[in-house]
């Protein structure tokens, strides 16, 4: 069985015209059941080899995380931080990622694009009220897409972070959510039947869960290859050639589809075309 965590970046709400976040987005790292006690403890060796006394209890006390925004930024425990220390910080984070082969799913957005975007899954996939429930609602097609051409695919269970998402959201995802489990998942654009693999969707304290913040540094890298391809940077390179990450632009609703780590070819349906 997968646990698939997954975590969103960039998001500001329905400001969708905010000119230092132009993309949003959501990203899953899968983590085999079998290996996730060694995952676990490669992500604390990545914590204690610059914090050496949050490496006891910080999971249980909620103090700490490994936040790729914080980190990048220079802000929280990582105020004060040279720049290209922090830069190391990620590039150790995504090779816990690249190091375990964890495969990686993401769904990403311009969100000058969002209105459309939003009205044109109400009349296709659900009744969205906002880009965050267009983007889970992606995403979990497109885990299922990669499920129905990958061999031997696995059930998995669907994890984010309690603390980014407001309690009514968690309410409204967990109902519709709990509606595609019970329908044989079908792609609105495509028509396609799927795989089904995802069994449930539950919530944890991103502080709490490692998965949580791998997902996190994975949608951060990924989000600012899209937005700042001019700016490359250690990690974000080492993620996308160590996992072999495709990046590619559906044309249907043109949202960007980023996935790497399964072992496929490509996943895109027709009318799909590959990033620059």
């Amino acid at each position: 069985m997968y646990l698939t965590y997954f975590d969103d970046t960039g998001g500001t709400g329905q400001n969708y015209s905010d000119p230092q976040q132009r993309v949003q987005g959501i990203c899953s790292v899968s983590i085999d059941e079998a290996i996730w006690r060694s995952v676990e403890q490669d992500c604390r060796s990545v914590v204690a080899k610059r914090f050496p006394n949050e490496t006891g209890e910080y999971l249980i006390s909620g103090s700490f995380e490994l936040h790729a925004g914080d980190i990048y930024q220079g802000t929280r425990a990582f105020r004060g931080m040279g720049f290209s220390e922090r830069l190391e910080v990620l590039l150790d984070i995504a090779s816990v990622i690249v190091r375990h082969r964890l495969p990686i799913a993401g769904i990403y957005i311009e969100k000058a694009r969002a209105p459309s975007i939003i009205d044109l899954y109400s009349q296709k996939a659900m009744p969205s009220v906002a880009i965050d429930d267009v983007l889970l609602t992606r995403l979990y097609l497109d885990l299922n897409l990669i499920a129905s051409r990958s061999a031997g695919s696995k059930h998995a269970i669907l994890i984010g972070d309690r603390a980014s998402i407001p309690p009514k959201s968690i309410d409204r995802w967990i109902r519709h959510f709990n509606f595609m489990v019970a329908v044989p998942p079908i792609d609105p654009f495509s028509g396609r039947q799927l795989t089904h693999i995802l069994g449930s969707l539950q919530f944890e304290d991103s502080h709490r869960s490692f998965g949580i913040q791998l997902a996190d540094a994975a949608a951060y890298l990924i989000r600012r290859r899209i937005s700042h391809p001019d700016k490359p940077n250690p990690a974000t390179e080492h993620l996308f050639k160590g996992l072999d990450i495709q990046l590619e632009q559906v044309e249907t609703d043109g949202m960007w589809r980023a996935y790497g780590g399964w072992g496929l070819d490509g996943i895109q349906e027709s009318g799909g075309r590959a990033a620059p």
